[in-house]
């Protein structure tokens, strides 16, 4: 796509393969720049949700990118990514995430992984290689990430339940954590 046609705000996913149903969620907002050559750079900007609600920030944001897109397809490598406890639904602990692989790819149908070569309300990918340090180490590689377009100004547009992956199964309910 051109440059600024993915640009907005997201609900963004990052469901661990050690408990893909509870995801940490994030309100994610997206910016991209022509990079020449028919390639943009990508960036996410995302401040962590409160695990109990997943509406309020909680902790520091953190930035992802920037990253190439080419084709529509991504790669990056997140080198460390560290997480406020408030956002943890799995333990409630801070988190310290080490080179995480984040991909998505052009998409041929919905249920693939989706890719960015075109302006939609949702995209998502894998997280096939990575770590978790804090609070214990663990492997994550396997893990899913999606993205849900947030077109109004407050929390009432925020999916609940979000999907967890490209097949847009649900996370659980926020009620039932």
């Amino acid at each position: 796509p051109m440059s600024g046609v993915v640009d907005g705000t997201y609900f963004f996913t990052l469901s661990a393969s050690i408990a893909d149903d509870i995801p940490l969620v994030f309100l994610t907002t997206v910016t991209t720049e022509d990079s020449g050559g028919g390639a943009l750079s990508m960036t996410w900007e995302m401040q962590p949700l409160n695990k109990d609600d997943r509406k309020t920030p909680v902790g520091s944001p953190l930035t992802v990118g920037p990253f190439p897109i080419s084709g529509g397809s991504m790669s990056y490598i997140a080198s460390i990514l560290a997480v406020d406890g408030a956002a943890n639904p799995i333990s409630g602990s801070p988190i310290e995430a080490n080179d995480l692989t984040i991909l998505s790819c052009p998409a041929e149908t919905r249920a693939e992984p989706g890719g960015f070569c075109e302006m939609a309300d949702f995209y998502c990918g894998t997280i096939p290689v990575g770590a978790v340090s804090k609070p214990a180490a663990l492997d994550i590689g396997g893990s899913t990430w999606t993205m849900v377009r947030v077109s109004g100004t407050g929390t009432d547009d925020y999916p609940e339940p979000p999907p967890i992956n490209c097949a847009k199964d649900p996370a659980k309910s926020v009620n039932d954590l």
